[in-house]
């Protein structure tokens, strides 16, 4: 508020004006004003009560602190002051640290930030990056100002996640190739830092039909499509999906169209409702073993293995190899460390503890500086020791990486990797 407060006082000693002054300086006290001379008439002060500018919002106060939210949309605070003189008050920026990111109307003392100039409470732009908005209000008649600090504050609003694949559009086109389960992967980001908003599967016409990455927003599809016989709800080979992120409150989507395309070479072999041996070749290829209790070998190859229902045996031979379960407890086997090689992993895609599943390195030898076949020792997320025959795990990017020290050098000689964030133990496996 300003520094002066004037109040008339005639003298009857004299016939001029007195005035009471106060003010956070001197106090308050009441003084006469000498005889001026008469060539000093025209500087002498007749400023009267009613024309002195007073700022009454904020109670009147000479700074005040006000409080913002991000996003908010208004006006901060309306600049309210007595002393109109008949042609109103005006209302004006005088300065403060941040003063050029505010505007004030002249006529109504509306307050607020700039045109472009919205806070942003992960980017502060104000002059000490704090998050505090400095700026002096004035209010003026003409003939008095009075002049007002102030603090706005701005805090923090839960913010929905916003997804960046896809260069961030609601929806998406893409093409896989059939017998492939791998779609893509999506990916959202908090403005508040939350770390991976966990993924699931929203909607779309075919959403049966996918499963998503909770931790790393891998989609796929349950079972790998067939061109030839397409099983999406429209029959033409275009596959609708949903797929949402969250921070816990908010919730965000990105439809995505998969068209599935033919492949012109294809090496496919597919089972029975009965239990059959299925056996790949050194190509590439896709074996679906659909019900029974299946027994799938890979060979060579980037290999495709597909369980279905029944209790499954997959094994997936050289090669970077892929493994779906299905229902009921599957076994993924493993008869050397070079069928699945450290930075060349297999991935099982849906390795359910709850149905049973196993992963067998049984056939492995454990530790290469003994004769015989020695089984391994589970360690947990403990790292290795430098003792040959070690198996541990590690959780990481919403994949969990399993490795074998079977040299015991401390360096993994084999290498798993299984879709998800899992805690694993000792009974996961057969060693």
């Amino acid at each position: 508020m300003a520094m002066h407060y004037w109040s008339s006082l005639d003298t009857e000693e004299s016939g001029l004006l007195a005035f009471l002054r106060n003010d956070a300086v001197s106090g308050g006290r009441t003084f006469k004003a000498a005889e001026p001379a008469a060539d000093d008439l025209s500087t002498t002060s007749t400023l009267d009560a009613e024309e002195t500018v007073t700022i009454t919002s904020e109670n009147g106060a000479d700074a005040a602190t006000l409080v913002w939210t991000e996003n908010r949309v208004g006006h901060i605070t309306r600049v309210e002051a007595t002393g109109d003189v008949g042609s109103g008050i005006v209302y004006s920026i005088l300065g403060g640290a941040d003063a050029a990111l505010f505007e004030i109307d002249a006529v109504s003392g509306v307050l607020r930030f700039a045109w472009n100039a919205d806070p942003d409470y992960e980017a502060p732009a104000d002059a000490d990056g704090d998050n505090r908005y400095e700026v002096v209000v004035a209010a003026s008649n003409g003939v008095d100002t009075d002049e007002q600090a102030l603090t706005v504050r701005v805090y923090n609003a839960n913010e929905a996640p916003s997804f960046t694949s896809f260069g961030g559009a609601s929806s998406a086109s893409l093409t896989v190739s059939e017998n492939s389960v791998i779609v893509a992967t999506v990916a959202a980001v908090d403005p508040e830092g939350l770390p991976n908003p966990p993924y699931a599967i929203a909607g779309g016409a075919d959403a049966a039909l996918f499963t998503v990455n909770p931790w790393n927003g891998l989609v796929t599809f349950r079972a790998a499509p067939d061109f030839e016989a397409p099983a999406d709800a429209g029959g033409n080979n275009v596959y609708d999906v949903i797929v949402r992120a969250s921070d816990g409150t908010n919730i965000v989507t990105q439809a995505l169209a998969v068209t599935v395309s033919n492949v012109a070479v294809e090496s496919t072999f597919t089972g029975t409702a009965s239990s059959n041996t299925l056996t790949g070749t050194t190509d590439a290829d896709t074996i679906a073993g659909l019900a029974g209790g299946d027994t799938l070998f890979g060979l060579d190859g980037t290999d495709l293995l597909d369980g279905g229902t029944g209790s499954d045996t997959l094994v997936g031979g050289a090669g970077v190899d892929h493994f779906l379960g299905g229902a009921n407890n599957d076994v993924f086997r493993f008869d050397a460390l070079t069928d699945s090689s450290a930075g060349t992993p297999d991935m099982i895609f849906d390795f359910s503890r709850g149905q049973g599943d196993r992963i067998s390195v049984t056939n492995i030898d454990a530790d290469l500086l003994l004769a015989g076949n020695q089984n391994f020792a589970f360690l947990g997320a403990n790292a290795f020791t430098g003792v040959a025959g070690q198996l541990r795990y590690e959780k990481s990017g919403g994949y969990t990486f399993v490795y074998a020290d079977a040299d015991g050098d401390a360096v993994a000689d084999f290498q798993l990797q299984v879709n998800g964030e899992l805690n694993l133990y000792s009974s996961d496996f057969l060693l």
